[in-house]
């Protein structure tokens, strides 16, 4: 018999959909050595129906939008949520206990190691894939992992639907007392319309021209002969991640040398740089020099380095989208340098150089270039094939901040206390760039995911003026 329940459609925006078809996944792990695990997963079970129930978009599945023609005026690659009432109903987290084989670690291990990003590339810590399915896949999954000697929840949210800001407000909902909303057709139908209506927002461009965003855009770099031949051969990149413990001291230290000495002047304001400006200047040097030390041609003819840093936008806005905004609220700020001038030595000016470059293309971010951002797309054939959000990963870097994922009341409502730690999980070795987790003050530490080239890690590592600036490397 056909399923004639019906399917309440989600409207996504533009800006929602250049993000990736993939998931944003994030996991939490707790020490654990009960063997009664029942009373944490029917607990945790409960608190994330709850969730769902508040935020229908997670029950849903993305898909094509049914409309699309592709040629006759239809932007292609374009998706919507579809959500039935069934599936809200039904939500329920993966519950698993992983063997020795499933997860070769002991939850001591992974502490003694530092949580090394390789313990976490792991096909059974989600079924989820990395990459969502081109046509129906789930907007939002859930997997409690009991391991040996402790517990890994390990969450995944489809980057069309929303940002690290979305992912967050599922975390707090997570760990709120908020009750369970009682659920019709007609408040689904509602909740879909003032969903659609509050991405409508970041839909238009307000008369903005795409000239204003297009015309900052760096010239692309002619490729070297090396990667030249890897892009005609098709070639995949060989990556490889660690987890690099940086002194936060150093990091503050170097901070308060820069504001003292360096003016930065930005719209007649005197904007300082922060802890972060200062952390991305030094990978964004230190990956730069390991890339140059890679391939003979790499600085040749003044070729440049573009870092992109995703910018929340909602206090950006007029009037400001509030936290609570669930979507894809984040544009890409482009600070660019020689990579001659990047590759010089860590001194406080050449390091000022990087991290003010990196404030001013921060501080840049505002309601005009985002309203020119969105003007692009809109004028784009293919949303998934946009000038605002190409790359060249062999010259270009991308630093996320994942420092506000990491909540203080991140048990979970499951009754373990705080997450020890916080890492992204993968199925297999994807995604070249660095993510920037929350600094762990007591210990003074700073942990950076990086994903790299392998030789180019392989240099990095090697680099004892940019290993001066870090504790340990897991």
């Amino acid at each position: 018999m056909a399923d004639t329940a019906p399917n309440h459609a989600y409207t996504l925006n533009p800006i929602d959909q250049t993000f990736s078809r993939a998931y944003i996944r994030h996991a939490f792990c707790y020490p654990y050595t009960d063997k009664d695990t029942a009373p944490i997963h029917n607990h945790f079970i409960g608190k994330l129906k709850r969730t769902v129930t508040q935020l229908p978009i997670l029950a849903g599945n993305v898909r094509p939008v049914r409309t699309e023609h592709g040629g006759d005026g239809q932007q292609r690659g374009c998706v919507e949520v579809a959500v039935t009432l069934a599936k809200v109903l039904s939500f329920s987290p993966t519950v698993r206990s992983l063997d020795k084989d499933e997860f070769p670690y002991t939850y001591e291990e992974l502490v003694e190691t530092g949580m090394s990003a390789g313990a976490f590339i792991n096909e059974n810590l989600s079924a989820l894939p990395d990459l969502a399915e081109a046509q129906d896949s789930p907007v939002f999954g859930v997997q409690l992992n009991y391991i040996r000697g402790g517990v890994i929840v390990a969450f995944s949210l489809h980057h069309s639907v929303g940002d690290l800001t979305s992912l967050r407000t599922i975390f707090s909902h997570v760990c709120s007392d908020l009750p369970s909303r009682k659920l019709t057709d007609i408040d689904l139908e509602d909740d879909a319309k003032d969903q659609s209506r509050q991405r409508d927002r970041l839909s238009g461009s307000r008369g903005i021209k795409a000239d204003l965003v297009l015309s900052s855009l760096p010239t692309p770099n002619e490729p070297t002969v090396a990667e030249a031949h890897r892009i005609s051969e098709g070639t995949d990149v060989q990556s490889v991640g660690n987890v690099l413990f940086f002194h936060l001291k150093i990091i503050q230290g170097i901070q308060t040398i820069v504001n003292e000495r360096f003016d930065n002047i930005q719209n007649n304001r005197l904007a300082r740089v922060s802890k972060f400006d200062v952390l991305a200047a030094i990978l964004w040097k230190g990956i730069n020099r390991a890339r140059r030390g890679c391939d003979a041609e790499f600085d040749h003819e003044g070729r440049i380095s573009t870092l992109v840093v995703p910018v929340n936008i909602r206090s950006k806005m007029q009037p400001p989208l509030d936290d609570t905004y669930f979507g894809n609220a984040v544009i890409r700020a482009l600070a660019t340098e020689n990579i001659m001038k990047l590759a010089m030595p860590y001194d406080p000016a050449t390091v000022a150089t990087a991290a003010l470059q990196i404030r001013r293309s921060i501080v840049d971010v505002g309601e005009d270039r985002v309203r020119s951002t969105i003007a692009s797309i809109n004028k784009s054939e293919n949303v998934q094939k946009t000038p605002v959000t190409e790359l060249n990963l062999d010259t270009d870097l991308v630093i996320t901040s994942w420092a506000g994922l990491m909540l203080e009341e991140s048990d979970l409502g499951i009754g373990l206390g705080k997450a020890e730690y916080g890492r992204k999980f993968t199925r297999k070795d994807t995604n070249l760039g660095c993510i920037v987790y929350s600094p762990r003050q007591q210990e003074g530490l700073w942990e950076v995911n990086v994903q790299l080239e392998k030789r180019t890690m392989d240099r990095l590592l090697e680099d004892e003026h940019f290993m001066q600036h870090v504790v340990k490397v897991a």
